[in-house]
């Protein structure tokens, strides 16, 4: 099998989205290739590295890790940086020798994959190396050529307009595409002013962007400090609602209490009223009656001496109403009483003598 039979079968493969094998393939159509000054093979050679960093492309994109074996780097290739220095000394020293004898339409491929690859650096690195390794004779085919260019003139047409209105703005080193291009001695004036008008007009729309993602930005950090403001603002209304609800609570509460002591002072005043009323009104019936009971047993008494009346019938009518009255005071008699009682039982026994007599 052929390089350009493995080559035929790889983009066969590609084409089919079979990337791995079209990949594998590749690799073997690469390894088929005769040496670098068969010029009979040129554009198969250009043909195959073509198709190897459009598949690289493709799996990169996808997962760095997982594909970058199968494209023949080897293990270890941890970041997109390493990978993309792989693939330009793969394609060096695989396949053209030096940085330049490389093909400019190849170099076109390159830089779109540096950019896809987000590794600009490294693609300003190789293409600054491709410029400045161009011999004479090819600088010159180039300027007499550039009105009417053919593949060889747009191919480096193609990589010197990625470069200074792809690449460096990327980094955003506008300086050295515009320095690139006023230096340039191969370019005409017309292709100049185009390529500063074009680098101008981008850079003043990403200046323009990117003052718009600036307001929009600052927009959002106003909103936001906005939304927080107003965050705290509700926060702090219903701090001030929950102390006062407490505070309410707090003061019910103490009424309560108030409330509760007041009934608790009323109701033992009430219990010593009712304590107090019985001791009244039993102290009342005993004092009272006594002094006009006294007065009319006195009265009585005199009126019996006076009259000399001490009938028996009379004194036991008296005792008898004596008892009746006392009844009522339990038993417990003054000693005023005693002593009149006493007086009293004297004057009756004297007269049953007398009467006896």
């Amino acid at each position: 099998m052929t390089a350009e039979s493995s080559y035929e079968r790889a983009l066969r493969a590609y084409l089919l989205t079979k990337y791995i094998p079209s990949a594998t393939t590749c690799l073997k159509a690469i390894s088929q290739l005769p040496p670098n000054n068969n010029t009979e093979t040129e554009q198969l050679r250009l043909n195959i590295w073509t198709l190897y960093l459009n598949i690289a492309s493709t799996l990169l994109t996808q997962n760095k890790s997982k594909y970058a074996q199968s494209l023949g780097l080897g293990n270890g290739t941890d970041t997109m940086e390493h990978i993309g220095r792989l693939l330009w000394s793969k394609l060096v020293n695989e396949g053209y020798g030096d940085t330049s004898s490389i093909h400019p339409q190849l170099m076109t491929v390159c830089v779109v994959l540096y950019i896809q690859l987000n590794v600009p650096v490294v693609g300003k690195e190789f293409v600054e190396s491709w410029f400045a390794g161009l011999s004479d004779t090819a600088l010159d085919h180039i300027s007499m050529n550039i009105e009417y260019p053919d593949v060889l003139v747009k191919g480096y047409l193609d990589t010197v307009n990625l470069y200074v209105t792809q690449l460096l703005p990327a980094l955003n080193d506008y300086e050295s595409a515009f320095t690139f291009i006023e230096y340039n001695s191969v370019l005409p004036d017309s292709i100049k002013k185009s390529l500063v008008s074009s680098i101008e007009e981008q850079k003043n729309r990403l200046e323009k962007d990117e003052k718009e993602q600036e307001v929009k930005r600052q927009k959002e950090i106003e909103e936001k400090k906005r939304r927080e403001q107003a965050q705290l603002v509700e926060k702090k209304r219903i701090e001030i609602e929950e102390e006062q609800k407490r505070q309410a609570k707090k003061v019910e509460e103490s009424l309560l209490i108030e409330k509760q002591k007041e009934a608790i002072e009323k109701q033992k005043e009430l219990i010593e009223k009712d304590k107090a009323e019985p001791q009244i009104q039993m102290t009342s019936r005993s004092i009272q009656p006594r002094e006009p009971m006294q007065l009319l047993i006195k009265k009585w008494m005199g009126h019996l001496t006076a009259k000399g009346i001490a009938s028996y019938s009379a004194v036991l009518v008296i005792l008898f109403t004596l008892l009746a009255l006392f009844r009522g005071q339990r038993g417990r008699l003054t000693l005023a009483l005693q002593a009149l009682l006493s007086k009293l039982w004297q004057t009756v026994k004297m007269g049953t003598k007398v009467t006896h007599m």
